[in-house]
C-alpha cells in the first residue's frame, strides 16, 4: 500500500496573488509544524502537541477531517496518557478553537456509510484547525524572524565587545 500525501486545500481568498494554483493544497504537517514552533504563543505545552499530532495522525486522504476514535484509542497512540489528560487536552483545543466536536445523539465517535457511499462522521472536528493554516503559519514565520534577529543582535554585540 502506497502512502498518500494528507493535504487541506485552502480557500482562494487566503491564497496569496503570487501562489500557484499547486499551491492551493497544504500539507497538513506543514500546518502541525508552525503550531507546534508556536505553541508557547497559545498556551500549549508539548505534551498538548504529541495529543494533537495522534489526533491528525487518525486522519486519511479523502476521508475528512474528523477524528472518531475512542478515547482509549487516541492515548494508546499518544504513548500511553491517561485519559483524563487526553479530556483537558481535547477542552484545551476547544477552547482555542482548533477542534470542534461534532455530537452524535450518544455521544459516541463514529463514522456511518450509506449503500452509496456517503456518509456521516461524529468525533473531534479538526477543520477549523485548517482554516486557521494562514495564521499559524504567520505567526510561526514571525517567531523565526525575531529568533534570527535576535541571534544577529547578540553576534554584533560580541563582536564590538571582542574589539575593545
Amino acid at each position: 500500500m502506497a502512502f498518500t500525501k494528507l493535504s487541506v486545500k485552502r480557500q482562494k481568498a487566503h491564497l496569496p496573488r503570487d501562489e500557484t494554483a499547486s499551491a492551493a493544497e497544504l500539507d497538513v504537517w506543514t500546518i502541525f509544524r508552525a503550531l507546534r514552533d508556536s505553541h508557547t504563543q497559545f498556551g500549549l505545552r508539548p505534551s498538548h502537541m504529541q495529543t494533537l499530532q495522534a489526533l491528525l495522525s487518525f486522519l486519511k486522504p479523502g476521508h475528512g477531517e474528523v477524528v472518531f476514535a475512542s478515547n482509549a484509542e487516541i492515548c494508546r497512540r499518544v504513548g500511553g496518557i491517561d485519559e483524563r489528560t487526553l479530556r483537558r487536552h481535547i477542552d484545551r483545543f476547544l477552547v482555542l478553537g482548533f477542534i470542534t466536536r461534532q455530537d452524535s445523539p450518544n455521544r459516541k465517535r463514529y463514522r456511518v456509510r450509506s449503500s452509496d457511499g456517503q456518509s456521516i462522521s461524529y468525533g473531534l472536528t479538526l477543520s477549523p484547525l485548517f482554516e486557521r493554516a494562514d495564521e499559524l503559519l504567520a505567526i510561526a514565520q514571525k517567531l523565526e524572524n525575531m529568533r534570527r534577529d535576535c541571534i544577529f543582535i547578540r553576534k554584533q554585540i560580541l563582536t564590538k565587545l571582542a574589539h575593545l
